[in-house]
């Protein structure tokens, strides 16, 4: 009950904005200004450089992984593991 009247007495306690949740590339693009501060990176340009890094990273995913699957072959070939 006590609260009901607290209520009561403080209206703007009941439209109290919530705060805006901010996503991971609103984040990531505030800190990128932040450490190139020379530079001034519009979120288009982050959206295509954020692109080239998911590829850069997805060529690399796939080169550890072609060699990682070669360097089982070849240990198994070596060790005669392998039937032809």
């Amino acid at each position: 009950m006590e609260e009901t009247f607290y209520l009561l007495a403080n209206p703007t306690r009941c439209y109290q904005r919530k705060p805006r949740q901010t996503t991971i590339d609103e984040t990531l693009l505030r800190l990128l200004n932040k450490k190139f501060t020379g530079l001034k990176i519009s979120s288009e340009n982050y959206n295509n450089n954020i692109t080239k890094i998911e590829r850069i990273f997805e060529e690399y995913y796939i080169k550890e992984t072609i060699a990682k699957l070669i360097d089982e072959v070849v240990e198994k070939v070596v060790n005669e593991q392998v039937l032809l």
